[in-house]
């Protein structure tokens, strides 16, 4: 058996209609979150994990497209005063009767990590790996493209992990919650789904994601429309991104502030 892969497809990029907004300097764009936030149009995760990213991140050109680079804001390491309300915010999406929390290593696993903590739900790690550092049967895992390294990644789940919930399989599903840091196209959750579909014919285990969750959308590439038509499901995000650019400088519209947001020059 192949492992079942999945290539990123082609989405548009940003409109870079800067021209439709005013772009703002950086200093009015604080003022902007801040405004939006006392007026009730975003929220204290959404306002604070702006004002991060703001600060930290910029617009930058990735193997699949441009995109937003947020290196020192998740990445690398993780400004959890910044994340921490948005990630809260997020976990009360999740149901009460969600058994798990899963993650992609690395990023994705840490998010995670977090919003189980304060759901306390258990919370498991979806491995990424290469092709040839892999080593458990195909059914365990999915090929997909890098985003950010224009390679191929396995993402796989560990075996041993669902014995423990075999004999609860003929009762009920196992409900998990899946947690990651952008959506960008849909590619990679859509992925993860037919892994979980997998792995339930293989082992006879009844796994249903009951929701999918992330910090970034974008919704210029219609991901949410494409989650729902292929999987039936609904995407909970904290930013939705509706264009972003690098001229004049770095800049971002997201929804809930009509006018474009700049970016540090650090």
């Amino acid at each position: 058996m192949r492992m079942p892969y999945f290539k990123r497809k082609y989405a548009p990029g940003p409109p870079h209609q800067l021209g439709k907004y005013n772009l703002l300097s950086y200093k009015e764009s604080l003022l902007a979150i801040q405004m939006a936030l006392h007026d009730g149009r975003i929220s204290y995760g959404l306002h604070d994990l702006m004002r991060g990213l703001l600060a930290q991140g910029s617009v930058a050109n990735f193997p699949a497209g441009e995109g937003i680079n947020y290196t020192y804001l998740i990445k690398n390491t993780l400004d959890s005063n910044t994340v921490k309300n948005s990630l809260i915010e997020l976990g009360n999406q999740i149901p009460e009767k969600a058994d798990l929390i899963f993650g992609i290593q690395n990023s994705g696993i840490v998010l995670a990590n977090v919003i189980g903590f304060h759901t306390r739900k258990r919370v498991e790690t979806i491995f990424k790996t290469t092709k040839a550092n892999y080593k458990h049967d195909p059914v365990f895992g999915v090929v997909i493209d890098s985003y950010t390294q224009g390679v191929k990644n396995v993402l796989s789940l560990d075996p041993v992990l669902f014995q423990r919930w075999k004999p609860a399989s003929s009762r009920r599903a196992v409900r998990i919650a899946f947690v990651d840091d952008i959506c960008d196209t849909g590619t990679l959750l859509c992925a993860v789904s037919e892994l979980m579909e997998n792995i339930s014919r293989h082992l006879h285990i009844n796994l249903k994601i009951v929701k999918m969750l992330t910090l970034f959308e974008k919704t210029h590439t219609n991901s949410r429309m494409r989650l729902k038509k292929e999987i039936g499901m609904n995407l909970v995000s904290v930013v939705k991104i509706e264009d972003m650019g690098q001229d004049p400088h770095s800049w971002i519209k997201i929804k809930g502030i009509d006018k474009a947001l700049s970016f540090a020059r650090l």
